[in-house]
This record gives C-alpha cells, structure tokens and sequence, in this order.
C-alpha cells in the first residue's frame, strides 16, 4: 500500500509541478488518493496526462463495458484507467473467476454479472468476504474505499418459509423486472402511501426510502405485513410479498416524543461518500419508474444533525450519532461507542491494568468550518481508524445543540471529574471538532491531550502514538503493580486458605470429639435406665417372693433346716417346712439378692443343681430334710 501511494506522489509531483511534498500529500489526502481528482484540484482539465500513461508506440484500447475474466488483457488499460479499476475475485463452490468493474459500479451490478456467470438469480446472491459490509447494493466500490484486488466468496440465499422458490424461474424474472405496489399506512399521520418499487429493490433500501419519505429513522420502524423471518437484505422478488400489490402498516416505536420544529441542517458538499448515497436516495424517491405516491413529501437531501435537539439520553443520542455519521460521512469510519460516556470509561479503565486502553472523546459541532473536511478526509482515512481501533476506545458526541452539550458535560464531571468537565467546556468552536484523550493515572483519570480539528493525517497519527507511548509507560508501571499486588494478595489468599483448613480440622476434631461425649453420655443414660428398670423388676419379683416366702417355722418334725454357703464364704442358715416346694427356696434367696438365673444352688451330696429340678417338688422330696448344706455359685 506505500509502495503504490509512493507512485502515486511522483507522478501527482510530475504532473502538477509541485516540489513541496507536504503540499502534494495533502492534495492526495483530500482526493483520498483519487490520483485524477487530485490533478484536477490545481491543473486544467486539458493538461492531464500522466507520465507512466505516455506512450509513442502503443495504443491503448479500453473495453466498452466492464466484462467478467477469467485472465488478464494482454493490451491493459492505461495508468489513469487502471486505478479506476477492481478485480473481484469471486468464488463459489469450486469455481473461480475474475471479475474487473470500475470504481462508479455499484453491488448490484457485480451481483448481476456473478449470478449470470454462476446461473444464479441475482437476488439470491449474497458476497462475503468485505473489509466493510456494505449498507446497500446501491453503494459504489468507490464509496466503499475498495482495494484493487477483492476476493469475496458467493452465499446463495436461501428463500424465506413464505418466499418464492428458486424453481419459479419464470415468475421469478417477471417479478424482478416489474414493479410492486406497496400500500403502505402511516399510523404516525394516518397517512397511506401507495408507493412502487421495482422487485430488484431490497427490503433494507424500501425502509431507507421510507425513512426520506416520512422522517421516521429505520431502528424506530416498525412494520406489519412483511413475511415472517424476512431479512431485510432479500429483495422484493424474492421476499414472498404479494404481486402486484402488497398492504402494509408503518408506525413508530421510539420513545422519544416527536419535534414538529425543523432541526437545523447543514449541507454537505465535499464528501463524496454521503453524497452518493443521497443520489441514490433522491433517485429512489423521485423516479416514476421506481416509486409513485400520493401526497406532497419534502424532497430536501439537507443532513441533520448528529443528535437531535430533542434527544432522551447519552445511550439515544450516540446511536444517532452513529447513524447520522454513517449517512452523512460513508461506511467507512472509526467504532464509536453506542453507549452513555460513563460505559464508555468503564470499557476503558475498569479493567485489568494490561487491558486498558486510553479513552478518545469525538466532540463535533455542525458550526465548524473543519468539521466535515477533518470527518471525511483525516478521521475517516484508513490509518486513523485502524490505529483508534487497535489502541483506543472512542466515544463521539455532538455539541452542536446547546442542550446535548451541556448533557454531556454534566456525564463528563461526573465519569471524568469537574477539571475535565471544564477543560472540555473550554473548547471554543473555533478549534472543533476536537479529539479528547483521557487515560487513568494511578487511581485517577485525567485528560492527557487534546487535539483539534486542524491537524492532517500524519499529525494526528503522530499525536495519537505520542499519547499511546505515554500510556504504555504508564501501563507497563502499573501491570509491574499490580502483579505485585496479586502476588501478595495470592500468598494472603493461600495463608488464609491454610488457615482456614486448620480451623477446619479443629473444627471436626472438636465435633468429633463432643459427638463421642454425647454417644457415652447417651449409652450411659441407657445402661442407667435399663438398671433402673432391672431393678425396678428385681423389686417387684422381690415383693411377690416375699409374699409367697411363708414364715420361718420352729425346729420340730418335718422341718428342713437348710444352711447356705454364699459366694462370699459366709453361711446362713433357714428353716422351711419340708412340705414346702423348692420354690420357697429359691423366693427366699431373691429376696437375699441371690436370684437363681444368676446363680446356681448346688446340693453337697449328691452333688446336683436344685435350680435345674422341678421347683414345685417339695423339699423332703428333694432329699433336703431334716437339713442340708447347699453351696450358692455364680453362674
């Protein structure tokens, strides 16, 4: 690209005679490097020839009409023709082929010459592959600022569920190449047009033209009658509409109360871009063969506003800044923010100290003299916007209306701080539009630069860097920091974490250890209640044996005298009736604490267990008169 912009600079010096190179640069810059505009701003129309175009010898010959190669010319065109020239090198599928069209073509020619080669119909054909997506088939290559060589690959649209099919070849060309009549119902003023559009015409540029017609901007449309899951980039052939005649409902969806004042308007005359596209707006609206309606309609192309003067907020008013300024100044141009000033801060700064980037504040006026020549030729030159959009986030704004002004200062003291409310405040018209760098020192923001609206391409790339250098000295300080605190705020985080695990494994150790205390304490207290309860029914089997245990006779005949030898190795001695049963026996060494499923009652000789005998045999029976000796042995 230098190499050829270099050529371009010897042969515009060669031509015009012009020795000083900043003066050259700056002609080439305002033609946009537009070699044959660029000689027509100093020289006469009838001295234009270039040096690399003398010839003695050879006659070049210009094709009549742009055609589609597959291979290059062996007699090219001249140096002059060559850069009105763009190949597109187009592919689909596994074909591909050359297409050379001049810069003043429009999309909508190279989509014909594509559908034609490939046997597509042109509405279904959809290129990709742009540097920047183009708005409308309507645009010229110029416009879009081409580069010489383009390659772009085809996507064959799909029809929508209600559309027509691609089989209906027949139908398909007489709706391309008739009229439709769309009846379309302002429900904003109760009005009805009953517009016509050629079939060839996208939805997208119906609803432009509608927005010239009824003032209402195309994201605050909002419409009935469209097939459903219709894109707006579908032609109306192929849109599934009725033919001849389709019904449709326009009303408006903004919240915005309507302004039945003008706005003030300025004319734009010296970019080229903008003003191609009203043309075409103003064929759109004009032709009888494209469009017929009812009603008187204002048919001034006057631009408005970046914001309007009745504008709700910051996130309303940079949408329309970002709309106004495609229309007015092209496709090409720098990413402005759609959000308010404070997100746009935070988008810049609240991040990590290596994400950030500086902060470039766009303030335009409509009164400037420089406004338009500095939007067009320096703001919307390639190296500008691909340095803002690597390094910088770039938020615009218009102070045009008083209101909208002071809207935005009121943001700017309180995103930015009151001091760089006031420098902003003190930009006088005379130095707008102006460019606002703000970047966060430490813990504070502050305006690093201001730049205004007289500065060239070079300049202001060259300002741009200056600030860039700063902050990185700035940033790499800060990223130094703030590792440094992450480091230290990692090994706190790490001791916290282990600290936090030992209390952890207290925490469980005591737990345990109480859950232990209270499983004993609970088998205590059940082994008590059970004792309670054995002895409660000890006592009660007491109680009864002591009823039953009749008294203890006097010795006389028939009286068994019985001596017990206890565990302990005391004795003692009872007398029963020998006519009593064992059970006596056995009732009386309860209530002594002795009962018999705990301990065996043993006779001396013979040696044999009473316990296990028949308790209700009587003791003479038992062999236990007049008196015996039993041993008491603990089971």
């Amino acid at each position: 690209m230098s190499e050829n912009r270099d050529e371009i600079l010897m042969d515009f010096q060669a031509c015009t005679g012009i020795e000083d190179v900043g003066e050259a640069f700056s002609h080439l810059e305002a033609a946009q490097w537009d070699l044959l505009k660029a000689i027509q701003r100093v020289m006469p129309q009838d001295s234009q020839t270039l040096p690399s175009e003398t010839t003695d010898d050879i006659e070049m010959i210009e094709p009549a009409l742009p055609s589609a190669s597959t291979a290059p010319n062996i007699a090219g065109p001249s140096t002059s023709q060559a850069l009105d020239r763009i190949t597109f090198h187009v592919t689909h599928g596994d074909q591909e082929v050359d297409f050379i069209v001049n810069k003043k073509d429009k999309i909508e020619y190279l989509k014909q010459l594509v559908g034609t080669k490939f046997n597509l119909p042109s509405c279904r054909v959809d290129l990709q592959g742009w540097r920047r997506t183009p708005a409308s088939d309507k645009i010229t290559f110029g416009d879009l600022r081409c580069p010489p060589y383009v390659p772009l690959v085809v996507v064959v649209l799909d029809p929508t569920p209600d559309g027509v099919a691609a089989a209906d070849e027949p139908n398909m060309i007489e709706r391309l190449t008739n009229n439709f009549t769309l009846n379309i119902k302002n429900e904003a003023n109760q009005k009805t047009y009953n517009l016509k559009f050629p079939g060839s015409r996208t939805i997208a540029e119906v609803k432009h033209d509608i927005f010239e017609l009824t003032d209402i901007p195309v994201r605050h449309q909002k419409w009935a009658g469209w097939p459903p899951s219709v894109s707006d980039q579908v032609t109306l052939a192929c849109s599934g509409i009725n033919y001849p005649e389709q019904n449709l409902t326009l009303s408006r969806q903004a919240s915005a109360k309507e302004n039945k004042k003008k706005q003030p308007v300025i004319c734009i005359d010296d970019s080229d871009s903008s003003q191609g596209d009203y043309e075409d707006a103003s064929e759109s609206l004009n032709g009888d063969d494209d469009m017929l309606y009812m009603g008187t309609v204002e048919t001034s192309r006057k631009v408005r506003n970046l914001i309007p003067e009745d504008v709700d907020d910051e996130i309303a008013g940079s949408i329309s800044f970002m709309e106004e300024y495609v229309r007015r100044y092209g496709e090409a141009h720098p990413l402005f923010l759609q959000d308010t000033l404070a997100e746009a801060v935070k988008e810049a700064f609240n991040k990590p100290a290596r994400e950030r980037r500086p902060l470039v504040i766009y303030i335009h006026h409509d009164g400037s003299v420089l406004a338009n020549v500095f939007c067009t030729q320096v703001l919307n030159s390639e190296p500008v916007i691909s340095y803002l959009s690597e390094h910088f986030v770039i938020w615009g704004w218009d102070f045009t209306h008083e209101q909208n002004k002071q809207m935005m200062l009121r943001s700017a003291s309180q995103s930015l701080g009151p001091m760089a409310a006031n420098l902003v405040r003190s930009i006088d018209l005379e130095h707008m539009p102006a460019l606002v760098v703000a970047n966060k020192i430490r813990s504070s923001i502050e305006i690093v630069s201001v730049m205004h609206g007289h500065l060239v391409v070079n300049e202001l790339i060259s300002n741009l860097m200056q600030v860039r250098d700063r902050f990185q000295e700035n940033q790499t300080q800060e990223i130094m920091e703030e590792n440094e605190r992450m480091a230290r705020e990692r090994v706190l985080r790490e001791q916290d974490e282990a600290y936090q695990a030992s209390l952890e494994i207290d925490r469980a150790k005591e737990e345990a250890k109480k859950a232990q205390e209270v499983a004993k304490e609970r088998e205590e207290q059940l082994l008590q209640s059970h004792q309670r309860q054995e002895a409660a029914k000890m006592e009660a089997r007491k109680a009864e044996a002591s009823k039953r245990l009749p008294k203890e006779p006097a010795d006389a005949d028939g009286v068994a005298r019985i001596r017990f030898r206890l565990p302990s190795g005391e004795f003692r001695t009872r007398r029963f009736h020998g006519s009593s049963p064992l059970q006596v026996l056995f009732d009386y060494l309860l209530i002594e604490g002795y009962p018999p499923e705990d301990y065996k009652v043993l006779s001396s000789w013979p040696r044999r267990d009473l316990t296990a005998l028949d308790s209700t045999q009587t003791l003479q029976h038992a062999s236990l008169c007049p008196q015996e000796t039993v041993i008491l042995e603990e089971r």
